[in-house]
């Protein structure tokens, strides 16, 4: 499956188009990339195809370890999307559990997962776009795209720890 198969959203969807207009970073040749999942806390995941290297290139052209890149830059994503906060729940969008997953693509592009804690949510407009442009201000992010998701729904058991602490739902 490849990027532009896998950003159509299901029926009534929402998702942010990238530079194709028709999906997440539709551009010809893009490898398939599959997320492998943070055990144990809900659907989150990251891969490592292929980022970029320092100065927004791809990392093989330098020859650095692409691997190695992605890891580097996914907890400075991550430490970013825990900046952003639910307005209506004190706890932020990653420990909340709506970031479902985290792709590191060529050339620097990083394509986020994300739900919403119901499709009724008054920030459903806001808060993907906010998501976003903090993913695209991360050093060594070149560009980035959220694709709204609803399957799976968002529960209370993908909050982390943490969150459920701060909630005092222990």
């Amino acid at each position: 499956m490849t990027w532009a198969a896998a950003a159509k959203p299901p029926a009534g969807g929402q998702h942010d188009a990238g530079p194709g207009g028709d999906g997440l970073f539709c551009d010809e040749g893009h490898a398939e990339a599959a997320g492998a999942g943070h055990g144990g806390e809900g659907p989150r995941g990251a891969s490592a195809a292929r980022p970029s290297g320092p100065g927004g290139g791809p990392s093989g052209a330098r020859g650095l370890d692409p691997i190695a890149d992605a890891q580097a830059l996914e907890p400075r994503i991550i430490e970013a999307l825990r900046q952003i906060y639910d307005p209506e729940i004190p706890v932020n969008v990653y420990d909340l559990g709506l970031i479902y997953s985290i792709e590191v693509l060529p050339l620097g592009r990083v394509a986020v997962r994300m739900t919403l804690t119901s499709p009724a949510c008054p920030v459903a407009g806001a808060l993907p776009a906010e998501v976003e442009e903090s993913v695209r201000r991360v050093p060594g992010v070149a560009d980035a795209a959220v694709e709204v998701v609803w399957e799976p729904p968002w529960t209370m058991e993908m909050m982390t720890e943490d969150a459920r602490l701060e909630l005092n739902l222990f």
